[in-house]
């Protein structure tokens, strides 16, 4: 039995348990090309992977000077992501276990930028829906990651405070979300290997792979706790 101060893992979605950049990436350039914009690829600094859905669909409609609205930029990507994940979920090796294995001591919760019809898509595809006990997309908050809200939002919805809580995070947006609102964090490995110094700095734990996240070290993780 483990003896610790921490209550609850918040999962990131993608990058932690999806390896999901490559899809979003050929999704987006695909979509935006049939529309005639100008298309390249947001560079780390430019990157809105933590962002709502308003976030990121106004900011490739303005930079990539499409006509069509926010919304329904919106609409074709969700749509040709969904699509691409009944085809093929792209799950990181080791996720769905860690995800199950913590689920046996810590209540555990998701805290993701992608829309809630991806995140239900994702649960059920690959049978984590019994494994978290809340799901929060940052849809449902006004913004996106490196903003805590959606970390708070989750925390609430789990009933638990955040300093009793665990952050899993590939990114440093993801992590300043998770830091900010209070919440321990563990850093996995990032999809740009330039951000690996900052997540360093900025995670409580780094480790290099997902299933290195034991429930001994999650419980380890907050000062005074023993497991």
């Amino acid at each position: 039995m483990l003896s610790t101060t921490i209550q609850a893992v918040v999962f990131d979605l993608d990058g932690v348990i999806l390896n999901s950049g490559r899809v979003w990436r050929e999704v987006v350039g695909d979509f935006i090309r049939r529309q005639g914009g100008t298309w390249r690829t947001p560079t780390p600094e430019e990157t809105m992977a933590g962002g709502n859905s308003e976030e990121w669909s106004t900011w490739f409609k303005e930079t990539c000077r499409l006509a069509m609205s926010a919304a329904d930029i919106r609409d074709e990507i969700v749509a040709g992501i969904l699509a691409s994940y009944r085809r093929h979920l792209p799950l990181m090796p080791g996720a769905q276990e860690t995800v199950r294995r913590l689920a046996t001591h810590f209540a555990v919760g998701l805290a993701s930028a992608s829309p809630r019809t991806v995140i239900d898509l994702v649960m059920e595809l690959a049978d984590l829906s019994p494994c978290f006990d809340v799901t929060v997309s940052a849809d449902e908050v006004p913004k996106g990651k490196p903003d805590p809200q959606v970390y708070i939002e989750t925390c609430s919805r789990l009933g638990v405070e955040a300093v009793n809580s665990v952050a899993i995070e590939d990114a440093p947006d993801g992590l300043r979300a998770a830091k900010a609102a209070g919440l321990w964090a563990i850093a996995v490995p990032p999809p740009h290997p330039a951000a690996a110094e900052e997540n360093r700095a900025l995670a409580d734990v780094v480790v290099d792979d997902i299933r290195r996240i034991t429930p001994e070290l999650i419980a380890a993780i907050a000062p005074g706790a023993r497991s």
